[in-house]
């Protein structure tokens, strides 16, 4: 009977137990929560942080919130706004810092506006009319890329192929229109270089030897433009070149160099805008001759079809090319490694992006007769100072634009304002000497070649024409030595080596070749 009641007590307490626990969890929660599918007008946000499915949406569904009212509405939409379009916080920064920044890119690249007008001046081009042309290009194309790609760089026309396109059309007698003709058909080929198969391909064809030596010769060819312009030298007697009478001009000049070495050397940002500005105000009152208007009306000048050709045109466009790909392979690595923004594959963020647009703008620069738009040296300023994002870079572009006003200014700038920076950047240029092996004279002997008669043919086409049959002629001799044998076989291996390709698989080419001619030749 103890035992009936004791299993009758335990029972009922376990029944208990088990209704309290039914009853606790049926009762309703403090804490009311809407299903998941009732939602109200203020619930709904666009906050990708606060709405994990944003956060895993494409760029192209997180752009098309953008168009949408509501996203408008919110207290922080325009720190959403920055975010979706230029990932501001991912990438470390603030808003305020990039606008920044851009005053900065703007500053650092301005000088572009006084010195590529005055160097196609002495092509023919009309130049007020490239100001303007210059500036509107520069302004859309570093928005574009600002937008698109989105990265810190600022497209403008660099100096030293503007001075190589003055000096190439001066030389063959020519004018605006074969330049234009020959920047649009290389920027049409800079566009299909966009396509990342392609325009990795042309860039390994080019080895580093041949990099280092056009970059060297460049420089020497901008430094040697910016001596002629003031008569630093000139063409001597019984010497091919001589230094001219020391003048004020030069004086100024010189002053000018002097301050863009202290400026870089103590990191000061805008050194070669200063040194413009500076030399060209002395210059001002020196002569006592200031710019009669400070702004005008916008001009343009569009590119007109002429019944006269020239076949050096095609030499033209080849040489442009050659310097986009040099120039753009180069620059952008080093950029993006300074901005931190490389890939761990080495490769950088939208870089076909900027190739693209390049080449877009630089068809719309022949359009307008102006120089071609590519990736500006000087954004390393901004990048150095933090710039991350494309917003400076647009902030930069819009700046250009409102440039497009002052045209009067920058056409006054004189010769002892734009020489100084001409100078500075071949002695910029000129540092590429130190990847050269000059230990290996494989290398080092064509090279030289390259370097050495670029400023005084005034063609790339010729320096790399020397640069090659001195490569060739080196390889030929060198594995005839080694390997015993003439002919066909060293041939092989000199174009291979050329194009960096291994011994072994130019003999599996060399092979195959061998037997495509015995077969062809045994169906005659």
């Amino acid at each position: 009977m103890y035992a009936s009641t004791m299993t009758e007590d335990s029972s009922t307490i376990k029944s208990k137990l088990m209704a309290d626990r039914y009853m606790s969890e049926c009762e309703p929660s403090t804490e009311f929560r809407k299903p998941d599918h009732v939602r109200d007008s203020t619930s709904e946000s666009f906050n990708i942080e606060e709405r994990p499915t944003l956060a895993r949406l494409t760029q192209a569904e997180r752009l098309k919130s953008l168009a949408q009212r509501d996203f408008y509405q919110q207290d922080d939409w325009v720190d959403q706004f920055f975010e979706i379009l230029f990932k501001i916080k991912q990438r470390g920064t603030t808003v305020k810092a990039e606008f920044y920044y851009g005053v900065i890119h703007f500053i650092s690249c301005v000088y572009c506006l006084a010195v590529i007008p005055q160097q196609l001046k002495n092509a023919g081009y009309n130049s007020r009319k490239t100001i303007v042309s210059v500036a509107l290009c520069t302004g859309v194309g570093s928005i574009l890329a600002g937008l698109f790609a989105n990265l810190p760089f600022v497209l403008a026309p660099p100096t030293v192929v503007s001075i190589f396109l003055s000096v190439y059309l001066q030389q063959k007698s020519e004018g605006p229109h074969e330049g234009s003709l020959a920047i649009m058909f290389s920027g049409l080929l800079l566009v299909l270089f966009g396509w990342r198969p392609l325009g990795k391909l042309v860039a390994n064809l080019i080895p580093l030897s041949i990099q280092v030596g056009t970059a060297v010769g460049i420089g020497l060819l901008t430094a040697l433009s910016g001596s002629t312009e003031i008569a630093l030298v000139e063409p001597g007697n019984y010497v091919i070149l001589r230094i001219g009478k020391i003048t004020p001009e030069i004086c100024i000049v010189f002053a000018g160099v002097i301050f863009i070495c202290v400026a870089m050397r103590f990191h000061w940002k805008g050194s070669f805008c200063m040194a413009v500005i500076g030399c060209s105000l002395v210059w001002w009152i020196y002569q006592n001759d200031f710019p009669k208007s400070i702004v005008a009306k916008p001009q343009l000048d569009t590119y007109r079809k002429s019944s006269t050709s020239d076949s050096s045109t095609s030499f033209l466009i080849a040489d442009l090319t050659f310097l986009y790909v040099l120039y753009l392979n180069g620059l952008m690595t080093s950029l993006s490694n300074l901005a931190v923004l490389t890939r761990s594959d080495s490769t950088i963020p939208r870089g076909r992006w900027i190739y693209m647009i390049c080449g877009a703008l630089t068809i719309v620069a022949g359009l307008l007769s102006s120089a071609p738009i590519l990736v500006s040296p000087e954004s390393s300023a901004s990048i150095k100072e933090g710039a991350k994002t494309g917003l400076s870079a647009v902030v930069a572009g819009v700046l250009f634009l409102l440039a497009l006003f002052f045209s009067p200014v920058f056409e006054q700038v004189p010769a002892a304002g734009t020489s100084p920076v001409l100078i500075m950047i071949g002695v910029i240029l000129f540092q590429n000497v130190s990847r050269i092996d000059w230990r290996n004279v494989t290398y080092a002997a064509p090279a030289f070649v390259v370097l050495f008669y670029i400023p005084f043919t005034y063609s790339i086409i010729q320096g790399r024409s020397e640069y090659f049959f001195t490569f060739l002629g080196w390889r030929y001799f060198m594995f005839s030595y080694h390997r015993r044998d003439h002919g066909v076989h060293c041939i092989f291996d000199c174009f291979f080596s050329y194009w960096g390709i291994s011994r072994q698989r130019s003999y599996i080419f060399e092979k195959n070749i061998s037997t495509i001619g015995r077969v062809i030749c045994s169906n005659i």
